[in-house]
């Protein structure tokens, strides 16, 4: 896979770069205040949100005793994201070296989720994601993404609810 054009930028800066769907999930999320942009688990319900369910995506960050991430496991793939990444859930996304891993199968959108989950964990903030890459069986893909920290029985983030488009040309 042949990846340019990544662009990893804070989201809420930069919301004219929002697709319009994008848009519509921010402000589901957030109504008129998005002064705070952290979210808390337990009051996310996926169910509420099933129009964009295909397209969304959540993981458990795992860190040591450091506050350094130490594994990712993925919690919930909608069917769209599966299609194009794998059933990836419950699969750890650092330790995993199977075949069947993100790691092995896609090596630079592996890249970019351990650089983005890292970003995320680091500044506690949402992010809007663009990249454009030539798939291994020649289709040319563009995935536009929302991730945003979200906390779990913690004051802290640990976990990230992800939101994805992807088009192929």
């Amino acid at each position: 896979m042949i990846a340019n054009n990544y662009t990893l930028v804070p989201a809420k800066e930069n919301k004219h770069l929002f697709t319009p769907t994008q848009k519509l999930f921010w402000d589901k999320l957030f109504g008129d205040d998005d002064s705070d942009t952290t979210l808390n688990r337990a009051d996310f319900n996926p169910k509420e949100f099933s129009t964009f369910l295909p397209n969304i995506w959540m993981a458990e960050l795992l860190v040591d005793e450091n506050s350094q991430l130490a594994d990712i496991r993925m919690t919930l793939v909608g069917t769209k994201v599966a299609k194009v990444y794998g059933e990836i859930t419950n699969q750890l996304i650092i330790e995993d070296e199977s075949e069947n891993s993100l790691k092995y199968k896609m090596k630079d959108t592996y890249k970019r989720f351990i650089m983005l989950s890292h970003e995320l964990l680091e500044k506690d903030i949402p992010f809007y994601t663009h990249v454009e890459y030539l798939e291994e069986n020649k289709n040319y893909v563009t995935a536009t993404a929302l991730t945003f920290p979200m906390c779990k029985n913690s004051p802290k983030t640990n976990m990230i609810l992800g939101y994805v488009e992807i088009t192929y040309r």
